[in-house]
C-alpha cells in the first residue's frame, strides 16, 4: 500500500523495498537518500515499508493531506510543462516566489521531470544570495541528465558574478548575467532551461525587476510559488501585457517547510566556500586588471605628490585613471577627500571574494587574500587555473566562514 512521509534532515535514508519519489525524482531498492541539515522533502513510497532511516538524526512521519495535495500539484505541473517542452523547439521555465516559497525545489522537480522523460534541462541559479548549484554571488548553472537533488558542493559549469549576495541595487546587473548565462547555452545549442530566481518578490520594485526579467528573457513558462495566490495574479497578469505567449502557472507554496533565518542561511552561504579545494594562485595586476568595486591595472601607474604622501602616508601604488588618481594606501584609515583623488586602505582588498573572468566569459570564483602591490601581486585562492583576462572585484568578503557585505 502506498504511503507518503514528510522527512527533515540531516538523515540519511535507504530504499527497502519498491520505489521512493522524491522532488520528483524516482529513487529504488537499495539506494540512499542524504538528507542536510537544512532540507526537508516529502517522500512519496510505493510501499508503506519502502524507506529507512539509517541515522537517528533528522524527523521522519507520515505526511498530512495538504503537503500531499501540494506535492501531486508540484508533480502535475512540472508534468504539464514538461509535455509542452518536448513538442517544442525551445523551452525556457522561470521560477519565481518569495524566500522559502519552494522555489529552489520546485526547479528541482521539474528538473528530475524532464530528465525521466528524456528532456536533458539546462538549470540556471540565479539567487545570488543563496546559490543552490554554485557560489554566493554568483549566477551559476549547469547542464544535468542524472536525478537532481540538493547538494552543498558547487557544480557550476558556466557562471556570472554579480558580486553581491543580494539583487537589491543590482537589479540590472543580475539580469544581465541571466541573459548572457542564458545566451552562452543557446549558441551552443541547447534549448531546454529552468531559472530559479532569488526570493525577493511581492512588492512593486521586486516584481518590475522580474518583469524585466519576462520582458528581455520572454519564456514559455512562468511559474510563481505563493501561499497568497493573490499576489501570483497581480504578476500574471502584469507578465502576459510583456510577454502574451508566456503561460504562467501560479502553484501553492508547501504547507510545512524546513525554516531558515537569517543566521542559518549565512552559514548556509559559508559552507559552499571549501577552502580545502582551492588553490593558492598569484596573479599580476598589468597582466590581470581589476574592474569593478575596484577598478586597478586599467590605467598608468603615477606618483602622487610629496605634500600629499605626508597626508597619506605608507603609499603602496598610485594609478592615473581618465580624470582620477587612485591612491592605495597601507595604515590608519584617512578622511582626506580630493576632487582628483580616490584613497583606498590595502585592507579593502583583504578576504575580498571576486569572479576571475576567462576567455570565453565564464567567471570563476576567488577570495583575495592580500596584495603587494609594490611587486603588482595580488594573492588568490581559487579552484580555478586557466587563464584569466580580468578580476571582478566586489563589496563581498569570507569572514569566519561565511560571506558577508565589506563596511568601508
Amino acid at each position: 500500500m502506498a504511503k507518503n512521509f514528510f522527512v527533515e534532515g540531516p538523515c540519511m535514508l535507504e530504499v527497502m523495498r519498491g520505489t521512493a519519489t522524491i522532488n520528483g525524482g524516482l529513487y529504488r531498492e537499495g539506494e540512499k537518500i542524504i538528507v542536510h541539515a537544512d532540507r526537508s522533502y516529502l517522500i512519496m513510497c510505493s510501499d508503506e515499508d519502502c524507506i529507512k532511516p539509517l541515522s537517528a538524526h533528522g524527523k521522519m512521519r507520515e505526511a498530512n493531506e495538504v503537503e500531499v495535495k501540494v506535492s501531486e500539484e508540484w508533480i502535475t505541473t512540472a508534468e504539464n510543462i514538461t509535455s509542452d517542452c518536448a513538442s517544442t523547439d525551445k523551452c525556457t521555465v522561470l521560477v519565481l516566489g518569495r524566500t522559502e516559497s519552494g522555489k529552489t525545489t520546485f526547479s528541482e522537480t521539474l528538473a528530475n521531470r524532464m530528465i525521466y522523460n528524456k528532456i536533458t534541462p539546462c538549470l540556471i541559479d540565479g539567487d545570488v544570495g543563496q546559490s543552490t548549484i554554485g557560489y554566493p554571488g554568483f549566477i551559476s548553472s549547469k547542464i544535468t541528465n542524472k536525478r537532481v537533488l540538493w547538494e552543498r558542493k558547487p557544480q557550476s559549469e558556466y557562471s556570472f558574478f554579480v558580486g553581491d549576495i543580494t539583487p537589491v541595487g543590482h537589479e540590472h546587473r543580475v539580469v544581465l548575467g541571466l541573459t548572457k548565462v542564458l545566451n552562452h547555452y543557446l549558441i551552443n545549442n541547447i534549448r531546454h532551461f529552468i531559472i530559479d530566481t532569488d526570493g525577493w518578490f511581492g512588492d512593486r520594485s521586486s516584481s518590475l525587476y522580474k518583469l524585466l526579467l519576462v520582458q528581455l528573457i520572454k519564456p514559455t513558462h512562468v511559474v510563481c510559488l505563493a501561499n497568497n495566490k493573490e499576489e501570483c495574479i497581480d504578476f500574471k497578469n502584469a507578465a502576459k501585457k510583456l510577454s502574451p505567449d508566456s503561460k504562467v502557472h501560479i502553484v501553492s507554496s508547501p504547507p510545512v517547510k524546513k525554516e531558515r533565518d537569517r543566521t542559518t542561511r549565512r552559514i548556509l552561504r559559508g559552507e559552499k566556500i571549501l577552502l580545502s579545494e582551492l588553490n593558492k594562485r598569484n596573479l599580476n595586476i598589468s597582466e590581470t586588471p581589476m574592474i569593478g568595486e575596484i577598478s586597478l591595472g586599467i590605467g598608468t601607474p603615477t606618483q602622487i605628490p610629496q605634500e600629499l604622501k605626508q597626508v597619506v602616508g605608507d603609499v603602496l601604488y598610485a594609478e592615473k585613471q581618465f580624470d582620477k588618481v587612485i591612491v592605495v594606501y597601507k595604515g590608519r584609515e584617512i578622511k582626506t577627500q580630493l576632487r582628483s583623488y580616490v584613497f583606498l586602505n590595502e585592507k579593502r582588498f583583504e578576504n575580498m571574494i571576486v569572479g576571475l573572468a576567462d576567455p570565453t566569459g565564464n567567471h570563476h570564483f576567488g577570495i583575495i587574500q592580500g596584495v603587494s602591490l609594490q611587486s603588482s601581486s595580488i594573492y588568490t585562492l581559487t579552484p580555478y587555473q586557466g587563464k584569466i583576462d580580468y578580476i571582478l572585484t566586489s563589496r563581498i568578503k569570507y569572514h569566519e566562514g561565511t560571506i558577508v557585505k565589506s563596511v568601508d
